[in-house]
This record gives C-alpha cells, sequence and structure tokens, in this order.
C-alpha cells in the first residue's frame, strides 16, 4: 500500500503461514474452513448469505468466539452445532478499518469436548453498509469489490487468524465474477476457493474486466484489469514478475498462483493478501510518465506476500510495513539504480526528523500522516541503517530467518539479531527503535 496512493494505510497482514493446508475433508481440518452460497444484486447493493464455518475450537484460546459482520445484514439464525446461542451486539463498532460491523459472540466455554471439529452455520441477507470513500470495498452496479472491511462473511480478526474457503457467487448474468483465490467458472455461478490459508474472502463484479495471465516459474500471474492498453498491461506483468522473482531469491520461494486486480476505485489504495493484490489509482499516461512510483507501488504491495505476520493494530505493526517498504527499496535499487533508492533514502531521512520512536508507537490512535512518518519512512530509515552495519548479503540472510521463523515480535527479531550479529549489533538496534 504505497504512501503516494492510499489515504487508508491498512493491509491485512495478520496471516499464520502461506503453506497449503491439509483442509482436504472435515475430519482432516487444520485450518478453519468456510463454505458459503453468495447472491449479490449490485443494483440494489443487496447480498444473500448462507453459509458454515467448520473450526476445531480447541484451537481457540478464549471461551467466546468473536465475529465482525455487516451492520446492514438481517440474521436468520446463527448457529454453534446446531444450537443459537450468539449474543448480538448492536452498539457502533470498536475496530476502525470495520467501521460499519456489529459484534457478534458465541460462548463456547460449556462445550465439553473442544477438540472435536465444530460448526458454525449462518443465514443473512440485507443491504450492505455504505463505507466512507477511503476505505477499499465497494457495491454498485459499476464496481463491486467486497471483503473484510465491511466485512460481509462473519469475520473474527482475533481468533480466525487465516482459513480457507470454498465460495459458489451469484450474480446478475451481465457480470464477470472473480477475486484473490482460484476462480472456476460453472454453471450459473462462479466458484472462488483458497486451499492457502488467507486472512479475507475477496469478491469483485464488473461488466468490463479483462484478463491476461502469464507465467512466473511453474505459477500463474493473473491481472483483472478494465484499463490497460496491451502494451501496458505486458509491462505491468513484466515488473511484477521480476519483484516476484526477486523476492523468491531473497526471500524464499513463495509456489502459488498470483493474481492482480485493478480496482475502480478512486480512493482506499491497494492492499495485499495471502494469494495477490488489489490496486486502486492505476493510469496509463502516469504509469508510464513515473515507473518508478509505480514500481514502489507494485514492489510494496506484493512484498507483503513475505511480510504480513505481525499484529497489524499494534506498533509491531512496523513489522509488516517497514519491511514491505524497504524490500520495495531494495527492488528500486536493483531495477533503477543506486542513485535513485539512495534519493528516497534522504527524502525519507528528512520527512521523519521530527518523528517518534517506532518503539511502542501508538499504531491504532495515531492520524495517518503521523502513521506514514513512522510505518513508512522512519522504519525503513532503520532498517537501512542496519543493513549499512550488517552489509546486503548478511541482510538478505537475516530477513530470511525472519520470514522461516515466522517472526511476528519485535523481541524476537532482536534474539535473532543478537544470535547473529552480536549482543552490541542488536542493543544498537533496540536504541534506533527506542529514539
Amino acid at each position: 500500500m504505497m504512501k503516494i496512493f492510499s489515504v487508508l494505510i491498512f493491509v491485512v497482514f495478520f496471516i499464520n503461514g502461506c503453506t497449503e493446508g491439509n483442509n482436504k475433508g472435515p475430519e482432516k481440518r487444520i485450518y478453519p474452513h468456510y463454505d458459503i452460497d453468495l447472491r449479490i444484486d449490485p443494483q440494489a447493493q443487496e447480498i444473500e448469505v448462507n453459509g458454515k464455518l467448520e473450526i476445531n475450537l480447541a484451537n481457540v484460546s478464549e471461551d467466546t468466539l468473536t465475529f465482525y459482520l455487516d451492520q446492514g445484514m438481517q440474521v436468520a439464525s446463527f448457529t454453534l452445532n446446531g444450537e443459537e446461542i450468539a449474543v448480538f451486539d448492536t452498539s457502533p463498532s470498536d475496530n476502525r478499518f470495520m467501521p460499519m460491523a456489529r459484534k457478534i459472540f458465541m460462548d463456547v466455554s460449556a462445550l465439553s469436548q473442544k477438540d472435536q471439529l465444530s460448526v458454525i452455520a449462518f443465514s443473512y441477507k440485507g443491504t450492505v453498509s455504505q463505507l466512507p470513500e477511503m476505505y477499499a470495498n465497494r457495491i454498485g452496479p459499476q464496481w463491486t469489490e467486497m471483503g473484510l472491511y465491511y466485512p460481509w462473511f462473519p469475520f473474527s480478526i482475533d481468533q480466525l487468524i487465516t482459513f480457507t474457503y470454498d465460495l459458489r457467487v451469484e450474480a446478475p448474468a451481465q457480470y464477470e465474477i472473480f477475486g484473490l483465490g482460484n476462480v472456476e467458472k460453472k454453471q450459473g455461478f462462479t466458484r472462488i476457493s483458497s486451499s492457502i490459508p488467507v486472512s479475507d474472502i475477496v469478491v469483485c463484479l464488473s461488466e468490463d474486466v479483462r484478463v491476461f495471465t502469464s507465467e512466473i516459474g511453474d505459477n500463474q500471474l493473473k491481472i483483472f484489469h478494465h484499463s490497460f492498453g496491451d502494451t501496458m498491461v505486458h509491462d505491468i506483468a513484466e515488473s511484477i514478475t521480476m519483484m516476484i522473482r526477486q523476492y523468491n531469491e531473497w526471500f524464499g520461494d513463495k509456489s502459488t498462483d498470483i493474481s492482480l486486480i485493478e480496482s475502480k476505485r478512486i480512493m482506499g489504495g491497494g492492499y495485499a493478501r495471502t494469494v495477490g493484490v488489489v490496486l486502486s489509482g492505476l493510469d496509463q499516461e502516469k504509469f508510464y510518465a513515473n515507473r518508478i512510483r509505480h514500481d514502489n507501488y507494485f514492489a510494496h504491495e506484493f512484498a507483503h506476500l513475505w511480510w504480513y505476520k505481525a499484529d497489524f493494530s499494534t506498533w509491531e505493526d512496523w513489522l509488516n510495513e517497514s519491511f514491505a517498504e524497504y524490500s520495495a527499496l531494495m527492488i528500486l535499487r536493483k531495477r533503477h539504480g543506486q542513485e535513485v533508492f539512495d534519493g528516497l533514502i534522504e527524502r525519507m531521512k528528512k520527512a521523519t526528523e521530527d518523528a517518534p520512536p517506532v518503539w511502542g508507537f501508538d499504531r491504532m490512535g495515531a492520524d495517518h500522516r503521523l502513521v506514514q512518518k513512522v510505518l513508512y519512512n522512519k522504519g525503513p530509515v532503520l532498517l537501512y541503517e542496519l543493513e549499512q552495519a550488517i552489509g546486503k548479503e548478511a541482510f538478505v540472510r537475516f530477513c530470511r530467518e525472519l520470514i522461516n521463523n515466522d517472526i511476528r515480535t519485535t523481541s524476537e527479531l532482536l534474539k535473532i539479531l543478537e544470535s547473529n550479529h552480536g549482543r552490541e549489533v542488536a542493543e544498537n538496534f533496540r536504541n534506533m527503535l527506542k529514539t
């Protein structure tokens, strides 16, 4: 989510792993699994949902499951193993990223066999809420893009960190249905699914989408777009392919198909999920006028396929955003040269002269300008200083080790840094984060 384009600075990166889960049958569920039928009427801005969530409650540490769901939904049923135990909260949303959601609570403390698979079944329909323009979800006759910002499906931000899903979508015949996941056209509906653990179910509808497909090794890159010319879509595919291959070399192979969706939104910026990226604000003339700026945009979002595991709601989010932004700068250094890289670093240094420390930063309480300054400028500058201290090759190895060890906190990062490069380097970096 590059700073130049975004107003809402948010990527969902609380993902617990990108390897394919063994979710072939209910008895083998490793990850929670959604099975949903979705009907969408873009003209009326209405949806109807019938589905279930299969979950092993032994993996849930708390006695109460908390879901968020768009407040426009009229719930017909919401059951746990056939019992109506859901409690609906009518108070305003307490989550800034889902401002039109309400909470649904389910008390699971009385279950005698929490180690067995449980089924949460749900049925509801209604008019989807209108989000402020700065948010990245829409529903309407010209463009529909639905995901967790409503959310349109029962979403637990704390307790279901990742899940797999199988979704069947129906919409009026003039619309093409697509999303981030495996898309299959069936008779009368479109199936979108993911056996790879994800943190969102993104569904899009458009009357005029085009699809470009290319190869990245053994995997596919799909670009869903409506405004790119032939030359532009090929150039974008070439840029993304270069970035993915370089990230694979630096951080470890991401052996999965990847999608890019061009959103028709003007506002709301871009965001990354486990299997792809949604971007807005792409214009052909501006694309060719400033390739560096757009390469930064693409490289940051695709870096989140590797950098996503820290808690986005706390200061630890710098592990997601600052590392993604510095990874993008590393791409720019390789693609456009040292001079371009140095100029960007100097610009970031000037932008952070009065920035508060990264350590303990109030991620949720700060406005987007301060978040920009701390996470997207100061954090990358500190990573540059660390790279200068230990060397470029050692820094890449350090990044790969963070990823391989599923590092989610700064304390874990500092332990690895000390183990590999000594106490003095680790303490110096800790002090930089606290200054």
